[in-house]
């Protein structure tokens, strides 16, 4: 036992020494020379998210869009002679290594915010932490509604939470999909099983039936067993709570057993990778989203996918533009004055501005005030938009 805790501080103390010594490096060139003032403080933001395993390519996304808002925001303005630093804490999805990596980042006086993490059980691991620190955390995908009711004074979210996606699920699948029976099944992650149990009681509420209630293990190859329970009990749907290579793993199961019932997810599908990993068996898959892809119509997100795709060679995807405006946000604060975790937290209780995707204000537990929940279908080898639901009402996206 004493072994393991001295070991806990070991790890504990080689992160923060990374992590101290990637903000020199990416601060020095602009702030390290001999004329620096305190108008050019050495701070940074750090990024939480996975960069390598299975979700790497998910959490790259939203590093690059990161790393987009703060390019453009470098170009040119205050932020041109005095650049911020991003350091990157690669979690693997995982919330022990989180919240590690919060403790280096709580031990670091130079990271003023954290922009992320981007998955909901990290962020439940890594918050305690940040939060004892004063660290302010802005989330632009983790969704878990239980994030929202912990009384942390440090944290903000800029997407509505799962308490508005899952009724949002059941409201599309009921009134455009007519189902009188669903088999909802999560991963057994936290995001994963809060959404889906928030999606059954939507669905009971409204007088469907949930049959089978299941829950499969993420790591698992074999999903036998569950893809026999929704044979044997005919639903017209499968609602799945979880993330990509389960989900994957999971339709590609249910269509080669024969089972053509719509298969409907959360936002933690919203990856090319499910397609891709599951080819023909995606088509016609259904997935909900508190973001868009691209970020709408306006000058503002053409911009930003402009800026995106020179940087990357690729269009943005899920939750790139939602990351794009809580950089914003850490960005204008540090432009207006803010030089510390105390002061940036003010700044981002007290933000009301239009962002790319919607009006970015908080309430008194950090949750963006309002916000819709996207629908899309999978088409030809991608995701399409296809309705949009807000406070209960589904709106179909006009056909081109």
């Amino acid at each position: 036992m004493n072994r393991s805790r001295s070991r806990s501080r070991r790890v504990r103390s080689s992160l923060a020494a990374v992590a101290i010594a990637g903000v020199v490096a990416l601060l020095a060139p602009a702030c390290g020379s001999s004329d620096a003032s305190s108008s050019c403080p050495q701070s940074a933001i750090a990024f939480m998210g996975p960069i390598t395993g299975s979700d790497g390519a998910n959490g790259r996304s939203k590093r690059s869009a990161i790393e987009t808002a703060l390019s453009v925001a470098s170009e040119s303005g205050p932020l041109a002679k005095c650049p911020v630093g991003l350091v990157s804490f690669d979690t693997r999805a995982d919330p022990t290594r989180a919240a590690a990596l919060a403790q280096a980042i709580a031990e670091d006086p130079q990271i003023i915010a954290v922009v992320g993490p981007a998955f909901s059980g990290e962020t439940a691991a890594a918050m305690p932490i940040l939060e004892a620190a004063g660290v302010p955390v802005i989330t632009a995908s983790a969704t878990n509604s239980a994030l929202g009711t912990q009384g942390w004074r440090f944290f903000h979210r800029v997407v509505v939470d799962d308490a508005t996606q899952a009724p949002a699920a059941a409201a599309f699948m009921i009134d455009q999909l007519a189902v009188k029976s669903v088999a909802v099944i999560d991963d057994g992650s936290l995001y994963g099983k809060g959404l889906a149990d928030l999606v059954t009681t939507a669905l009971d509420s409204r007088g469907v039936v949930v049959a089978p209630r299941l829950q499969i293990e993420a790591d698992r190859l074999d999903y036998r067993s569950a893809v026999e329970s929704v044979r044997s009990l005919g639903a017209d749907a499968v609602y799945f709570g979880g993330v990509t290579d389960p989900a994957a793993r999971l339709v590609r199961q249910l269509r080669d057993a024969g089972i053509n019932a719509s298969f409907v997810a959360g936002d933690g599908v919203f990856q090319p990778e499910f397609i891709s990993r599951a080819g023909n068996a995606t088509r016609g898959a259904i997935v909900t989203c508190p973001c868009t892809i691209g970020g709408g119509s306006s000058s503002a997100a053409r911009d930003f996918r402009r800026a995106f795709e020179r940087r990357t060679g690729s269009s943005p995807p899920a939750y790139a533009t939602e990351y794009a405006d809580a950089t914003r946000l850490v960005l204008d604060a540090i432009v207006n004055g803010a030089r510390s975790r105390a002061q940036m937290a003010k700044a981002l209780d007290d933000s009301d501005v239009e962002g790319i995707t919607k009006q970015l204000s908080f309430d008194a537990d950090g949750q963006i005030r309002s916000g819709p929940v996207f629908v899309f279908t999978v088409t030809d080898g991608s995701f399409v938009q296809t309705a949009t639901v807000e406070r209960g009402v589904v709106t179909l996206t006009p056909s081109n």
